[in-house]
């Protein structure tokens, strides 16, 4: 058994033993060229469940404004906005992922390119989501303290991620700093594929 886990790769053993994000393997650039030369499918029919559910749960605490944070190439506001006349925010690292997020042109929304680490929405906004992105960010807890102080009164914020080993990780991390007030796991069976979704509700800023 040892022989076995020794011979493994080092960065099959980080995920299976110690990485709390996958930030260290996917950096800005990482990101950009992505976005630039290759292409995303994110509308196959395993993502259903997931998208799902994930609209569902954003409809029912969409009080105004929301903004989603790593929002990729906006595939997410394009599904929403059927469903709401609020505006709708999207940020990114990638100026190639936000460009073609502008090209979809979806009405009521604004794509723009910078670091949550320095942003600010310059309004308060009902949700933040992060759809998929926390696990790319080293100090998740931080991106979180940091997204709660834009919130409204009721505001909440929405993570969906993929369920991996590091992902239980930082959902362990999560739940014992902020109670999350609604949970929902949606599995694929054709890929056995499956994703989290938790709210937490505002007026968490201070952490612990």
């Amino acid at each position: 058994m040892l022989a076995r886990v020794a011979g493994l790769p080092i960065r099959v053993l980080r995920h299976v033993f110690t990485d709390q994000s996958y930030e260290s393997y996917y950096s800005c650039q990482t990101w950009e060229q992505k976005y630039r030369d290759e292409q995303y499918d994110l509308t196959s029919k395993k993502e259903d469940a997931r998208y799902g559910a994930l609209l569902r749960v954003l409809h029912r605490y969409d009080r105004g404004t929301m903004l989603d944070l790593g929002c990729g190439d906006g595939l997410l506001w394009k599904s929403y906005r059927p469903l709401s006349n609020s505006l709708l925010l999207g940020i990114d690292y990638s100026a190639t992922a936000v460009a073609k997020a502008n090209e979809l042109h979806v009405p009521n929304s604004r794509f723009d390119c910078c670091d949550y680490r320095t942003f600010q929405p310059g309004q308060q906004v009902s949700v933040v989501v992060f759809n998929e992105s926390l696990y790319y960010i080293d100090d998740f807890l931080e991106a979180i303290h940091r997204a709660s102080g834009w919130l409204t009164e009721q505001g909440v914020i929405v993570v969906s991620m993929f369920d991996t080993l590091v992902t239980a990780r930082i959902w362990r991390k999560l739940l014992r700093q902020y109670p999350a007030m609604q949970g929902v796991t949606v599995r694929d069976h054709e890929s056995d594929c499956s994703w989290t979704i938790r709210v937490f509700p505002g007026g968490q800023s201070s952490r612990p």
